[in-house]
């Protein structure tokens, strides 16, 4: 128990040791098949990992040209215009932009609005820092990959975000700007401490 079988070299039997510690421990996975007006995650985040990934896989909306959010909060989502974010962005038609601003209602995962057709979808990965600290602003960063709804490029962007608020975070909601989101594996992992 807590140990793992571990090679111990050619012509020498195994041994059990240690489990070696670190890593992403699997949380919660949700798999959404039909509309909902959002995704959340309102158990699990606490002071048990020093930091949480978010990683969302195919997710699809139901109205065209939407933006996707993040929202964080305790015992509600902020939605206020407390998220600052700076982002960079490349398209595959060769654009890039860059931008900061102070957003209201969440964290934008989209440098343009992405499309609801059949073979459009948004996959993302994000990391929420130290949620149970209540003495620093909570950091929020990651990588986005989407289509441009309105010329198919393909679109990487980088982001961070701070939000105006030192209060413990316990929850994490993805939301879209309008509509339901119609499918997507989300899935939370705590990294470990050690």
């Amino acid at each position: 128990d807590g140990q793992v079988l571990t090679s111990t070299g050619a012509g020498s039997p195994p041994a059990f040791e240690a489990a070696p510690g670190g890593g992403l421990i699997h949380l919660q996975t949700q798999t959404i098949s039909s509309g909902v007006s959002s995704v959340d995650f309102t158990s699990n985040i606490d002071s048990t990992y020093a930091s949480y990934k978010l990683v969302v896989s195919d997710m699809r909306v139901a109205t065209d040209q939407v933006e996707v959010k993040l929202r964080i909060g305790a015992g509600s989502f902020q939605s206020g215009t407390n998220y600052h974010r700076a982002k960079l962005a490349r398209e595959a038609g060769g654009t890039t932009t860059t931008g900061n601003a102070t957003v209201a209602n969440g964290i934008y995962l989209t440098n343009t609005n992405m499309g609801n057709a059949a073979d459009e979808s948004i996959s993302f990965e994000c990391i929420l820092a130290n949620p149970s600290s209540t003495d620093v602003h909570k950091l929020v960063y990651g990588l986005t990959g989407h289509l441009n709804a309105a010329n198919n490029y393909t679109i990487m962007m980088f982001g961070g975000c701070w939000v105006d608020d030192t209060a413990a975070v316990t929850r994490i909601q993805v939301i879209t700007s309008s509509g339901n989101i119609d499918g997507g594996v989300f899935t939370l992992f705590g990294i470990a401490k050690t």
